[in-house]
């Protein structure tokens, strides 16, 4: 198959199309790795159960127990929140990291100038 042919002036910015879209994969990735970290972290939460219903309400072993299960609960909300947050704003989140880039890459220009 023929590949349409392109103009000097575009294929920087095709380039510049095709890194940006490997770098939101990458960042999608890592959201999906906080998921996992998420299903790691889960696995730890029948011990901090346990541990919370064996100790006595009135030590402080029970007050140990429970924030330490509400701390372990906390992580794993926080990897799955942080995980959609990433995967649903990969894009426009590395657009404004490289607007922010251009417009630093455009002043320095002037500067030299």
């Amino acid at each position: 198959m023929n590949e349409p042919e392109t103009s000097a002036e575009t294929k920087p910015s095709i380039e510049t199309a095709k890194l940006k879209h490997f770098v939101v994969a990458l960042i999608r990735i890592q959201g999906l790795w906080l998921f996992f970290n998420a299903a790691i972290n889960s696995t730890f939460l029948p011990t901090y159960i346990k541990n919370a219903n064996r100790a006595s309400h009135e030590t402080s072993a029970y007050a140990d127990a429970k924030l330490q299960l509400m701390m372990e609960l906390v992580r794993v909300l926080l990897n799955i929140v942080f995980g959609i947050l990433i995967i649903q704003y990969a894009a426009p989140f590395l657009n404004y990291l490289l607007k922010d880039a251009d417009e630093e890459v455009k002043a320095s220009e002037k500067l030299k100038e």
